[in-house]
């Protein structure tokens, strides 16, 4: 067992999963009810609004592009009318979204992502959450996923990411400050 903390101890979820592209969000669902959550997948807008308006969530994790278009900002836009708005997660792995360089702005930027937890949690609720992790990746769903290169496979933890977070904060500052977004020099 890689962790100690009991199952129990953990808020289980109801999640909608909102992708057109069905494995997509049939793996996210996997790997979400495998941890004990309810996950419901919907492939478009007109099912993500139906699901919204039926049954309350606790969190939507949507992709930006369906069917050509950014539906997933009105799968925001319908969950932050919602009472209470569930968290709404954006995500994308659309390809053609041209980068800054390729729509003629002469600049570069690496998006700080990780998983960060509040302060004051034990060891054992770090323990389990990095425990909870390792396991999805070692799924076939999200080995297959990582296969087709959607997401850099960098995996960190403890210090190591610590060490991290603060570099590329400190880089995200700076680069902030230079382009006037934040006050300072």
């Amino acid at each position: 067992m890689i962790n100690s903390m009991a199952d129990s101890e953990i808020k289980k979820s109801n999640i909608l999963v909102v992708d057109d592209e069905r494995e997509h969000a049939q793996v996210m669902c996997e790997a979400l009810s495998r941890q004990g959550h309810k996950c419901d997948a919907t492939y478009n807008l007109a099912e993500a609004r139906g699901r919204l308006g039926n049954k309350r969530y606790d969190v939507v994790v949507t992709d930006l592009m369906m069917d050509g278009r950014r539906d997933g900002l009105e799968v925001l836009r319908t969950a932050r009318d919602l009472n209470p708005a569930p968290p709404v997660v954006l995500v994308t792995a659309h390809a053609d979204i041209p980068t800054c360089k390729q729509s003629g702005l002469d600049v570069s930027y690496m998006m700080l992502r990780g998983i960060f937890m509040p302060g004051g949690v034990t060891p054992d609720q770090v323990a389990y959450y990095v425990g909870l992790l390792k396991k999805v990746q070692e799924t076939p769903e999200w080995k297959d996923l990582m296969a087709k290169g959607a997401f850099d496979q960098t995996s960190l933890e403890g210090q190591a990411y610590a060490d991290w977070v603060a570099k590329e904060e400190a880089r995200h500052v700076a680069l902030m400050k230079a382009a006037g977004f934040m006050a300072g020099k």
